[in-house]
């Protein structure tokens, strides 16, 4: 099993529905669906994201201006309701991406990380207290809710290979410590403005850093896919910015950069 703490390569791609067909033909030798995709008859799974920032949005802001060393903090889950969900911090240095992740199915956790319990703070221990501590240093609270849909591969012949696919990008400014909300809430990115093209899908391939696996360095020359820096956070809260001036996320962001 790999491990909660992973360094690895992110590399992004935007393809249109046809590209997705050909490359699953095309990685079928290596790969097979992840646990969630093989449950699903057409292999997509719903994800849901809460990400979190400091009140002055420190995290979207050091992404903006692409500084070299920077990370962000979200919660996720892959269920319809809150649980289990997933503490998670991704750092990123030049290419490569550190991954801190914990599993908690604690029906507290939310207070926690609200500042209204300490009610069972006592247990977290590992990546769960590393994300409760750095959470507590920039004082962060909802943000945003993103949800997509997503269709993933992992590989059948290296240690830690991943390709997926994810379509129908729809977001939320969350400003409760909550991973749901009704659907009718949700609103749908702009795929011509995120994603350049009407029925654009992003492509990520992921691997171990300094192990690229061979086929994945052929499939990206197969199909001459181009490399794009993507970030949901970051498209999402562009869009609120676009959609509202007034929001307080135009004035943290913009008038500090």
């Amino acid at each position: 099993m790999i491990s909660d703490r992973i360094s690895r390569y992110e590399l992004k791609y935007i393809i249109d529905q046809d590209q997705v067909n050909k490359i699953c033909r095309f990685i079928a030798p290596f790969c097979s669906f992840d646990k969630h995709s093989e449950k699903n008859s057409d292999g997509y799974y719903h994800i849901k994201n809460l990400y979190l920032d400091s009140p002055s949005y420190v995290f979207i802001r050091n992404r903006r201006m692409r500084l070299a060393n920077r990370f962000n903090m979200r919660i996720r889950s892959y269920s319809q309701d809150d649980h289990p969900m997933f503490l998670e911090i991704k750092q990123k240095s030049g290419d490569i991406v550190r991954k801190f992740r914990s599993k908690t199915r604690d029906s507290s956790c939310m207070s926690i990380l609200a500042g209204k319990s300490t009610n069972g703070l006592q247990s977290w221990k590992g990546n769960k207290k590393l994300f409760y501590m750095t959470a507590l240093s920039y004082n962060v609270e909802p943000k945003i809710l993103v949800q997509y849909s997503r269709m993933a591969f992992v590989s059948t012949v290296d240690f830690y290979a991943r390709v997926t696919f994810d379509k129908h990008l729809t977001y939320y400014p969350q400003s409760q410590w909550q991973i749901t909300t009704h659907p009718d809430n949700m609103i749908p990115m702009s795929n011509e403005i995120v994603l350049s093209q009407p029925n654009g899908i992003i492509l990520e391939l992921k691997c171990i850093a300094d192990q690229v696996p061979i086929w994945m360095l052929d499939l990206i020359e197969h199909f001459d896919l181009e490399r794009v820096g993507f970030s949901k956070y970051l498209s999402a809260i562009n869009q609120v910015i676009a959609s509202d001036p007034m929001h307080p996320a135009h004035r943290e962001i913009i008038s500090k950069i």
